[in-house]
């Protein structure tokens, strides 16, 4: 999730002046935001309390915006609306942002933090983040920040991806009204796309915390093997699933040596949720590699990820640096030149905006109200690691909210279908 910060990419390093209070002032007014106002309903404005950050924000970017936040030096009201507010006059696309950043490390006016986001750019375009085990920090970063978190995050599903709340189109069901229902929706359509049946093999690659294996399993009766790169979830997954036909493996799709439940074995269907926003531009080739190398002919691959508009290398400095270390968000194209020429494409359906920003209010929502029960004794739950978490949540949803934000499912098909694919809605 990364186009939510990079709004603030830019407004960071729009130029270099010795007036930084001015300079930040006139560009957040494009997006009528404005500084220390007392106006109660105008909840979007910010509010800064240490004078120092003006220069902070304009020489470090946005590694220095997003941590000033956490530090306590800005707050705003509703966060949700400041970033929403960012992403709808696109004030990314009014400047350069690796540019204006450049321009700014030319002139010297870079502090530590904005020395290091220009290290982390050039890093991940001269070579690929993700060797060396680079693949594997997201889970450590994120996904092992510990179950009791994503447990009052996310609800009964535990469920870290999209939930699908509007009406099917096809009379499937209703629109969702809950979390849970919005999440049933979405692993039934999965369900239903990949046209899953008794007995089919299914691999999960990114499989979270085992809620689709959970649930083709007991819904659909389907054997699934699932790969993570997270130790937390693969510990709740294989408890949460330990009575149904389901393996749950710690496995890196990059590596080449195989656990024994991959190795040699081919699959009825292969789906990745959430998953491909951490392949990396570079590892395209190699993911889709990897689902050739597994998919028995004539099978069904789904990909459901978040999408981006424009082609990356890496996601924003502060993403990279607290959420999702060495990610990027794919664009359409970028999926779709680089998938197989034998794979044929069954459907594209695009949904962010409507489903993706009320699921996460909820689970921002969620994790507010558990927030005193779960910091209280908790050494690692700080009140620093909290707004952490909420300038994560806030900005995603605002980045959907905007419209800015896409999700993709796309279907593949291993060579031509007989009879022809089914389109589900």
């Amino acid at each position: 999730m990364e186009r939510f910060i990079n709004s603030t990419l830019v407004l960071t390093f729009y130029m270099f002046k010795l007036n930084v209070e001015k300079n930040l002032k006139n560009l957040l007014a494009q997006a009528d935001i404005k500084i220390n106002t007392d106006d109660p309903s105008r909840q979007w404005d910010i509010q800064v309390h240490k004078s120092e950050f003006y220069d902070r924000a304009i020489r470090g970017g946005t590694l220095a915006f997003g941590r000033s936040y956490m530090e306590g030096w800005w707050d705003c009201q509703d966060l949700t609306d400041f970033f929403t507010k960012v992403l709808e006059v696109r004030l990314e696309d009014k400047v350069s942002g690796i540019m204006a950043l450049l321009n700014s490390y030319r002139a010297g006016g870079l502090n530590e933090e904005g020395k290091a986001s220009v290290k982390m750019i050039y890093n991940a375009w001269l070579n690929n983040p993700q060797d060396n085990d680079g693949s594997l920090k997201v889970g450590t970063t994120h996904y092992d920040a510990g179950n009791d978190l994503f447990q009052a995050m996310l609800g009964e599903s535990m469920t870290y991806t999209c939930g699908y709340w509007q009406k099917s189109e096809q009379g499937l069901w209703k629109a969702a009204e809950t979390l849970e229902e919005a999440q049933d929706h979405k692993l039934d359509m999965i369900c239903k796309k990949l046209d899953l049946e008794a007995e089919d093999t299914v691999l999960d690659i990114g499989c979270g915390f085992g809620s689709f294996a959970k649930y083709a399993a007991e819904k659909y009766g389907a054997k699934v093997v699932g790969i993570t790169i997270s130790q937390e979830q693969l510990d709740f997954a294989k408890e949460d699933c330990k009575d149904l036909d389901v393996e749950f493996v710690f496995h890196d799709y990059l590596k080449l040596s195989k656990p024994p439940a991959l190795a040699g074995h081919l699959f009825d269907k292969i789906v990745s949720i959430g998953m491909f926003e951490h392949v990396g531009s570079k590892n395209y080739s190699n993911y889709f590699k990897f689902v050739d190398e597994h998919l028995k002919q004539g099978g069904i691959s789904l990909i459901h990820t978040i999408g981006n508009d424009k082609e990356t290398k890496m996601c924003e400095p502060w993403t990279a640096t607290y959420v999702f270390p060495n990610s990027n968000l794919p664009t359409e194209r970028q999926i779709r030149k680089t998938k197989p020429g034998h794979f044929f494409e069954q459907d594209f359906h695009e949904f962010g905006k409507g489903n993706y920003d009320p699921t996460i209010k909820i689970w921002h929502d969620n994790l507010m109200e558990a927030w005193s029960e779960l910091s209280a004794g908790n050494k690692k739950h700080t009140e620093k690691f909290r707004r952490m978490f909420k300038y994560y949540l806030n900005g995603s949803e605002a980045l959907f909210k905007s419209g800015q934000g896409h999700l993709y499912q796309f279907v593949y098909s291993k060579g031509e279908l007989k009879p022809s694919y089914k389109i589900v809605r």
